[in-house]
């Protein structure tokens, strides 16, 4: 199994939402609202229990509360394709690069919400 990565394999570019990020594999932010139907079955398999629904009902990761292990269990799930596994394939060990301002950004509304 690849090595267990916090905040820099996350998908952090749509900034529709301040502070999401994305699942691990997660297609470009316009593509991603297109495929994804709001099923929820990346929240049920992922074994580190850190994909949660935001407001709009899309997956997102709080980074916050653990780490991805980049299993791909939320990948195979995904029936429209709007989660891909990691590099391409399953069997990929390469490591996505997130915006580390996006990366801040979720830390910090993290932190806030938790503080309210």
């Amino acid at each position: 199994m690849p090595p267990a990565i916090a905040r820099s394999g996350l998908r952090s570019d749509d900034a529709s939402v301040v502070g999401s990020l994305r699942p691990p594999g997660s297609v470009d932010p316009e593509t991603f609202a297109e495929l994804c139907d709001h099923c929820g079955q990346c929240v049920e398999v992922c074994p580190s229990k850190i994909i949660e629904m935001d407001a709009e009902g899309y997956p997102m990761v709080d980074a916050a509360s653990g780490q991805c292990h980049r299993c791909s269990l939320c990948a195979d799930v995904c029936t429209r394709g709007a989660i891909e596994p990691p590099g391409g394939d399953a069997a990929s060990t390469s490591v996505p690069q997130a915006d580390a301002r996006a990366l801040a950004r979720a830390a910090i509304a993290a932190l806030i919400c938790r503080v309210q």
